[in-house]
């Protein structure tokens, strides 16, 4: 069981090498084997938080774009503390499923390469960045919005890689800060966290470097595919555990 789990922790780190994104589920799947939700979930977010420094010391941060990227963060912190202390209120029933199928739809129509420069607004990037950080926080979902938005806007992949690294690292450390003071980090997380982050660092290694083979089209349609993929399992386990 553990060698099968680390295994696709390995593919979560080369996606996340590869497109900047799209960790958390997948480790999810491989970390459900042989640990609890209570673990999977911090353990996650620290190795993806060590995952967005790896990638960052090898130069995924040289194409930022901090007039996107600090109202996506700013909007993504008071989302964080939202979802955080709010989760109960929010109707999860039905809304994890609704996201879950628009981010579908959206990444399908990403496969288009349809551009909408009209979303390219400081305050709708300050609202992505609230919807994505409060879901995240709530439900571990959403995270796939600010790529399709990001996508939308039609920017080069290494913009886009590089802004989503940074964003969801913010967030993840957010979320790791106000978990850590809530309800405090159990010694499991961190002994989880230490098994599975060798397999998550050598396949981010190995996903950064194919991100440099790969032309702009066909990085495209990965990360749409990934994005489909992705928001499909995690509907498909929404709905199934409703039955």
């Amino acid at each position: 069981m553990l060698a099968a789990a680390l295994a696709i922790v390995f593919v979560a780190g080369f996606i996340r090498g590869m497109t900047g994104f799209g960790f958390a589920l997948i480790a999810a799947i491989g970390l459900g084997l042989i640990w609890s939700p209570e673990v999977i979930t911090p353990s996650v977010l620290l190795v993806e938080l060590v995952l967005t420094l790896v990638l960052l010391k090898e130069g995924a941060g040289r194409h930022l774009d901090p007039p996107r990227l600090v109202p996506l963060m700013l909007g993504g912190l008071v989302g964080v503390v939202a979802g955080t202390f709010g989760f109960k209120a929010l109707p999860g029933a039905w809304l994890r499923p609704a996201l879950e199928l628009a981010v579908l739809i959206s990444a399908a129509v990403s496969l288009l390469h349809i551009s909408s420069p009209r979303l390219d607004r400081r305050w709708i990037a300050a609202l992505v960045g609230a919807i994505v950080g409060t879901l995240v926080a709530a439900f571990a979902v959403g995270g796939p919005f600010v790529v399709v938005w990001y996508l939308a806007l039609g920017d080069a992949p290494t913009v886009v890689r590089s802004n989503i690294i940074v964003f969801f690292g913010f967030v993840d450390l957010a979320a790791i800060l106000i978990r850590a003071g809530v309800v405090g980090i159990p010694d499991a997380v961190w002994w989880s966290s230490l098994v599975m982050l060798p397999a998550a660092v050598a396949g981010s290694w190995l996903g950064a470097r194919a991100f440099r083979r790969v032309d702009a089209a066909w990085w495209r349609r990965i990360v749409s595919l990934t994005i489909i993929a992705s928001a499909s399992l995690s509907l498909g386990h929404s709905l199934l555990t409703r039955m």
